[in-house]
């Protein structure tokens, strides 16, 4: 959609689907929150090793706004891309790891947080990564018109019917995906945390 607006040089347009896709993924995380919160006690009940499970039920609580974050992280690296300022998009994703790395070692391994200092590194990095992209777009002349159209504009909400048709599929498609990587991790787990360390090792390498 915000090809097809910027391509047709609508940028008011595409601010507005810029606003819609910030919506659907809102809605989305609503609807996730309640498994991440209980994730801890559901992998306990699909078998996992208790230490295990526990770890990442306290990582992913602190991990939840990050996920989020990273969501909106992408759609304004979609954006950007269109508006053909890949450099800054490029600039943002070259900067995140070097923020992330040090973030991991102040809170995992300076301050020993362990686990939960790593999901606590993931939501600094992404809050900074998405500001920053933010910020750029707000300065850009190209996009202002773009961000005219805010969150609670009444335009953001007229014929979402239609823009739902192909939204929706494909968030379910991305959230069905994702589910199949979680799903042979806890089958792994199953089999045992070295077999399961291994498949999260292996799937982050190839993904």
């Amino acid at each position: 959609f915000l090809s097809q607006a910027i391509g047709a040089e609508n940028p008011k347009k595409a601010g507005v689907y810029r606003q819609r896709g910030r919506f659907v993924i809102t809605i989305a995380f609503i609807i996730l929150i309640p498994f991440y919160v209980f994730s801890g006690k559901l992998l306990k009940l699909c078998g996992q090793n208790e230490i295990v499970a526990e770890k990442s039920g306290s990582f992913i609580l602190i991990y939840i706004p990050a996920i989020y974050i990273m969501a909106l992280i992408d759609i304004d690296k979609i954006l950007l891309t269109n508006l053909d300022k890949t450099n800054h998009a490029m600039g943002c994703q070259i900067l995140t790891p070097i923020i992330h790395l040090l973030w991991v070692w102040l809170f995992a391994l300076h301050l020993k947080m362990g686990t939960s200092g790593i999901a606590l590194a993931y939501f600094l990095t992404n809050s900074i990564i998405w500001i920053l992209q933010c910020v750029i777009i707000s300065k850009l002349e190209i996009a202002a018109e773009v961000n005219t159209v805010s969150f609670f504009s009444k335009e953001t909400y007229q014929d979402m019917k239609e823009y739902m048709k192909i939204a929706g599929p494909s968030v379910i498609s991305f959230l069905v995906e994702f589910a199949s990587f979680d799903i042979q991790i806890i089958l792994m787990g199953v089999v045992g945390v070295l077999s399961q360390a291994s498949m999260v090792i292996f799937i982050n390498i190839n993904v």
